[in-house]
């Protein structure tokens, strides 16, 4: 029987990366998530509800993903980003 040495795999990323300079893996699927609720989002004026439709997910879900990634989703919304003039 022979036994395998269990060392750690060789990490290719530099210091540099693992202290923040790189992406993470946590990182790359938040941006890639960040970027698909916000496409949705314009694509949908900023309505959240067509927006999770769109993307499968419930109105629920996406709230709390706009909410935690910090996502400006009234600026997306005709009535809010042009407000109309005084009469």
């Amino acid at each position: 029987m022979t036994t395998v040495a269990s060392t750690a795999p060789h990490d290719p990323r530099t210091a540099e990366q693992t202290a923040g300079g790189g992406h993470d893996l946590k990182g790359v699927l938040e941006e890639h998530e960040r970027d698909l609720i916000l496409a949705a989002l314009q694509e949908s004026h900023g309505n959240k509800a067509k927006a999770a439709r769109a993307l499968g997910i419930t109105e629920r879900l996406i709230g709390i993903r706009v909410k935690r990634l910090g996502i400006d989703w009234r600026s997306l919304r005709p009535r809010y980003s042009n407000p109309r003039p005084p009469a």
